[in-house]
This record gives C-alpha cells, structure tokens and sequence, in this order.
C-alpha cells in the first residue's frame, strides 16, 4: 500500500515492524502484566472509522523506513482526507491492505469469522 505524504511517496508495509509497534501502541494490563493487543486494537478502531487508528497504521506501517513520514505531515494528509469526505475509502484500503498482508491474513479471517457468529 502506497500513499503520498506530504508531498512524499511511501510503501507500507504490514509486516513484523507493524504488528510490533501497534503492539506498543495498544497495550492492555491483565494482573499487572501487559500484553500487546496490536493488530486487534487497530481492527477494532478502524472499524469505528477511528482517524486515530490511521494515524497509528501509518505509523507502525512506515516503522521500518529509515525516512519516515512526520507526525505533523501524517495528521495533515489524515485531515485532508477528512476534508475532502475521502477518509471512508481510506478505511477501506487499510481494511483490505491488512485482509491480504500475509502475516495477518488468518487473524483477519478470524475477525470476520467472530464478526458473523
């Protein structure tokens, strides 16, 4: 998944680095020990059209570049988005990019599969 962020092209990638750093974005304490709750988290917010959730897939999908995209340019491409009324089929690209991404493909289907009981 390519988008262009101020002014600037870049590949997300829904790898390791990703489930990682949503993994230390979204953490949850169960009796005092705390655990990552990455990936789910972000499908949960995304799923509320959450823009903070784009904000974090940004983020943890860039992780990996030694050149990342500034806060501040991430907040402005989000709110240009929003904006235009184009941040719907921006949910819905991530949705799909994460649904295809080989690492996450069996946890996406156990979403959709938990969503439909």
């Amino acid at each position: 998944m390519n988008l262009t962020i101020g002014g600037k092209e870049y590949e997300l990638r829904f790898g390791m680095d990703f489930i990682n750093t949503l993994d230390n974005i979204y953490t949850q304490e169960i009796e005092g020990m705390q655990f990552g709750m990455g990936v789910e988290s972000l499908v949960m917010y995304l799923g509320m059209k959450n823009p903070g959730a784009l904000y974090n897939a940004i983020k943890a999908g860039t992780s990996y570049l030694n050149s990342k995209p500034s806060n501040h340019d991430i907040e402005v491409f989000i709110t240009e988005k929003a904006s235009k009324d184009e941040l719907e089929p921006l949910f819905e690209a991530f949705q799909k990019a994460l649904e295809e991404a080989p690492l996450l493909k069996p946890k996406m289907k156990q979403f959709k599969a938990n969503q439909q009981a």
